[in-house]
């Protein structure tokens, strides 16, 4: 609104507004008070609201306040009381209000005291006006205290600095020193995981130091947390009713993390549980099939497996490596039910005896997550406290969980806590492995693996010939495949070529057979997979020392393959085709399927979707027979109901199905292919020969730029006919994309 006429030399009268906004200030004038009888040297900074409009107007100072006339005040109202001592700092700032701050024309004003304090900053706030009590805000700032706080093992083994502000607004009588003080003891000793329930839990502190506060505004900073940042840190805002009912949490003397959520209340029914499988003593495979088999006694029930990796042990290290692994399970148990089994199981069944912690044992069971619960006691914290360590745990489980599911105390999604570490996890200190006969480990991933094919058939589409049903001619062969250096042969004794006429399976085995016999006597340690879709075949090659079955079909040709699989332990090629032998070429058309109830975690073309997905549902059927994932070895049956331009798409896209991840959204089962060998069957196929416009025989340099084109983008194992050439090929691609 407007008020009085203001009249200037020179012009017109105009109508002078109000303003209620201007300020006269002083910042942080030297002030040395008196405060139970001891000098408090301050400094003093102070807002006056008044109105300047017709002083900066009229530029004349009578009409505001002068803020050197101001500045005197305060040294004389300083001067005054050198010798009478305030009882604290709001009875010294009442003073200043109400002798210096509203003498002037002023109703409105604002006055910080800041002082010296050995432990932060702090500074006084007070707000009022004329006629009103004063709005006080205490603020301690660049609190710095040492304290247990984090998920990681390291942060809970060696205390780290936090900086706390604090802020809090008080309707009267406070004290500085106690509300310090009961900070820095109180957070010193804790041991919280997470900087949100520190912060909260300072707040309710500061509740308890100062009986007059009303709301109290807590932020936590972690300099060192991350590097190239100055901190990283939260903030909470609450009010005393907030947290009124809400207890401090104690967690001096603890011996554990201390369970910041409510106490976890497990209900009954059926509970999904993660458990980390470790092995280092005797036949470890054996220890951890036993392991799995006792789970099941116990109704237990294994829904999923991961891979299993070989590592070396990670906090004593004078033992054996290590064979480690995840598993799913499903139990009506309670966790500490839980946990007595799986003691019984390691220590009454496998015999495992603990000389000391993290020592060689047959097998160590831990549980690590427990449907998403944070569960505490003093022998059993879950999520397991050492999980986001440890290369070997975060491995195999993030085969098992999804890419969104969380971490029940970081938030974070647990693929990328693994994503994190595996940065700084060399690529020896995890080795994926493939358990074969004899208690023998096939390691992959470091390079590529050369599977020989070695057809003991008349028609194979490019070696077949009467002379591959000689046994001396064969076994020939296998002496020089195995003078090579080839790391797997693969047997066969049934053309799969599209179209051909099937051999009994009675004339398969007669094939088989005494061949394997013959390799078993002859080259005892040589790896041989036979490549067959029947499971009685299958079964018969077994019995003689296969390490492999190689099934071109994944399971469609025969119904009772997983069921053998699953009772044999042996090694699966899970390879990809659609219809039979006699179909396959006519069901190509992968534009035409639709997406069925699987939700895919990366956008896919129809073909490597296709491909994809079809796989991942035998892996999930396979799951269901008992099939362990350390069994599988995936191949996308190059060739296999396959066109010219999908099986290029196949090899050049090769990493993005290395990569595939699925839920099925009617089983709630969840597949991926992370870290499963992955095998690349391009020898002398047919779009090879479409592109080259030659014969199977002379489609050698065609496929050596095919399996080098495979092993760029990731196979694990090439399966090939040429195998001398196609070392070679091996050698010099390893050298260039792993490194070797």
């Amino acid at each position: 609104m407007f008020s009085a006429l203001v009249r200037s030399p020179g012009l017109k009268p105009f109508m002078r507004r109000v303003h209620t906004g201007d300020t006269v200030s002083i910042k942080n004038l030297r002030y040395c008070g008196l405060i139970n009888g001891r000098r408090m040297p301050l400094s003093l900074s102070t807002d006056l609201i008044t109105d300047f409009g017709q002083a900066s107007t009229d530029d004349d100072l009578r009409y505001s306040i002068n803020y050197a006339v101001l500045s005197r005040d305060l040294r004389s109202f300083e001067k005054k009381y050198s010798h009478n001592s305030f009882r604290s700092l709001l009875q010294l700032g009442e003073g200043i209000f109400n002798e210096v701050l509203f003498s002037t024309n002023c109703k409105r004003a604002t006055l910080t005291l800041t002082m010296d304090h050995p432990d932060c900053d702090v500074a006084v706030e007070m707000s009022r006006d004329k006629s009103d009590r004063p709005k006080i805000t205490l603020r301690l700032d660049n609190l710095g205290v040492d304290t247990i706080i984090g998920v990681f093992k390291e942060e809970r083994l060696a205390k780290q600095p936090v900086v706390l502000n604090l802020a809090l607004d008080l309707a009267g009588e406070f004290s500085v020193d106690s509300i310090v003080s009961s900070a820095k003891n109180y957070v010193s000793r804790s041991q919280f995981k997470t900087v949100e329930a520190l912060a909260l839990n300072v707040a309710k502190l500061a509740f308890q130091a100062a009986e007059n506060a009303r709301h109290c505004k807590v932020s936590v900073l972690k300099p060192k947390a991350i590097d190239e940042t100055d901190g990283v840190g939260v903030s909470v805002a609450r009010s005393r009713a907030d947290v009124q009912r809400q207890p401090l949490v104690d967690s001096q003397s603890s011996d554990y993390v201390p369970n910041l959520s409510k106490t976890a209340i497990v209900r009954d029914g059926k509970h999904t549980v993660y458990l980390a499988v470790g092995s280092n003593q005797g036949s470890q495979l054996t220890n951890i099939i036993i392991a799995l088999d006792e789970l099941a006694k116990r109704n237990i029930n294994v829904r999923a497996t991961s891979s299993l990796f070989r590592s070396a042990p990670m906090y004593y290290s004078n033992q054996p490596d290590f064979v480690n692994g995840c598993v799913k399970v499903e139990t009506e148990l309670r966790p500490q039910d839980l946990l007595k089994q799986i003691k019984e199981i390691e220590y009454e069944v496998l015999g495992r005896v603990k000389h000391f912690d993290n020592g060689p044992r047959p097998i160590d069971l831990d549980i690590i997550l427990y449907d998403e619960a944070i569960y505490n006691s003093a022998d059993l914290t879950i999520p397991h406290i050492s999980m986001l360590e440890r290369p070997f745990v975060l491995a195999p489980l993030c085969q098992l969980v999804p890419p969104d599911m969380l971490h029940p105390v970081t938030a974070e999604p647990i693929h990328s806590h693994w994503h994190q570490l595996r940065k700084t996890t060399r690529a020896d200190d995890l080795q994926p492995v493939i358990p074969i006969s004899g208690a023998r480990m096939l390691p992959y991933g470091s390079r590529t693996l050369l599977m020989s094919i070695l057809n003991v058939t008349p028609d194979s589409f490019s070696d077949g010939a009467a002379s591959n049903l000689e046994i001396g001619h064969t076994l020939s062969r296998v002496e020089r495949m195995a003078a090579a250096g080839v790391d797997i042969v693969d047997l066969g004794g049934c053309s799969t070529r599209p179209g051909s006429e099937q051999v009994s399976e009675a004339e398969e085995l007669d094939r088989v057979l005494p061949v394997l016999e013959q390799i078993r006597k002859q080259f005892p340690e040589l790896v041989v997979s036979v490549d067959t879709y029947r499971a009685e075949v299958a079964r018969a090659s077994v019995q003689l020392g296969a390490d492999i079955i190689n099934d071109v079909s994944g399971g469609l040709l025969d119904d009772k393959m997983y069921e053998f699989v699953a009772q044999s332990g042996v090694g699966y090629v899970l390879g990809h085709m659609r219809g039979n032998i006699a179909t396959m070429n006519a069901l190509s058309n992968y534009d035409e399927v639709a997406p069925g109830e699987v939700k895919q975690f990366s956008d896919y073309s129809p073909v490597m979707g296709g491909v994809c997905r079809e796989l991942g549902v035998a892996i999930e059927k396979m799951q269901e027979a008992g099939v362990r994932r350390w069994q599988v070895i995936i191949d996308p049956g190059l060739g296999f109901a396959k066109k010219t331009e999908h099986n290029l798409e196949l090899i050049r896209d090769l990493k993005k199905l290395a990569q595939y991840r699925q839920l099925s959204l009617e089983t709630g089962q969840y597949v991926s292919f992370d870290d499963v060998a992955l095998l690349m069957g391009p020898s002398r196929k047919q779009f090879i020969g479409g592109i080259t416009g030659k014969p199977p025989k002379d489609r050698v340099f065609g496929t050596a730029a095919a399996v080098s084109a495979c092993i760029a983008n990731g196979a694990d194992i090439v399966r090939v006919h040429d195998f001398e050439p196609m070392k070679d090929v091996a050698l010099v691609a390893d050298s260039i994309y792993r490194t070797l």
